[in-house]
């Protein structure tokens, strides 16, 4: 029996401090911590990277952007196999067995009906 498999393929982001070994958990007041927030899209990224240097409380409370300039991005592949399982394929081949038996129960009925009118007709 062959099985069958679906490979896909993406990449996401994080955002990484060197020195403290930790990652952003994002919003608009990150903070950091040993998972972080991973951002399957660079486009979301750049939303938060966008709201965070328009964000009105850092300028009105002078506090201090969360992203110094050693701050990296990380981005890695994540890749997902996607196999079928034998309880699938065995259903398929139950499906492709119901319907040659079908076919042939059809057959059959259709010989019988011909012989019937043969005898009667």
């Amino acid at each position: 029996m062959n099985k069958e498999s679906e490979t896909k393929v993406e990449v996401h982001y994080k955002i990484y401090d060197p020195q403290t070994k930790k990652y952003s958990t994002g919003g608009y007041h990150p903070g950091w911590n040993d998972e972080g927030k991973t951002w399957k899209q660079l486009g979301h990224l750049k939303n938060h990277l966008n709201c965070l240097i328009r964000n009105a409380s850092y300028q009105k409370q002078k506090r201090e952007y969360p992203y110094h300039k050693d701050v990296q991005l990380i981005s890695f592949m994540v890749v997902t196999t996607t196999t079928l399982t034998d309880t699938e394929l065995v259903t398929d081949l139950i499906k492709e067995m119901d319907a040659k038996k079908e076919a042939k129960r059809q057959r059959a009925t259709e010989v019988w009906a011909d012989k019937l009118r043969g005898i009667c007709g």
